[in-house]
């Protein structure tokens, strides 16, 4: 149990980096795509958060005493929320395009 304690301290901030990169692979652009399988789009982005998490440095470190589900879950829920937002960002020029040549083709008839 000795060489496990050190590895504990990591398991919160993962998760939160993971689900601030799966938030982000539910809206991204070109990752959302229906050609690609689900448990494909978890395995990169948890891999991704996995490579991602050394980065995230010593803010994402999070105490002891909030590793209570009921107070890591809305956290869980906010990391999400900011991964979607950035993906939704990153997808709007795109839509944006999409819509005009949508009411350009329009326009011509096509």
């Amino acid at each position: 149990m000795n060489g496990v304690t050190p590895l504990l301290e990591h398991v919160a901030p993962l998760f939160l980096v993971a689900s601030r990169m799966l938030g982000l692979f539910m809206t991204a652009p070109m990752l959302n795509s229906l050609n690609l399988p689900r448990q494909v789009k978890v395995l990169l982005g948890v891999s991704l958060a996995v490579a991602a998490y050394p980065i995230a440095g010593p803010q994402a470190q999070i105490g002891a005493e909030q590793l209570d589900l009921f107070s890591l879950a809305p956290i869980l829920f906010g990391e999400a929320l900011i991964g979607s937002i950035i993906g939704l960002l990153a997808s709007l020029p795109l839509i944006l395009i999409q819509l005009a040549g949508y009411l350009a083709g329009y326009q011509m008839g096509l």
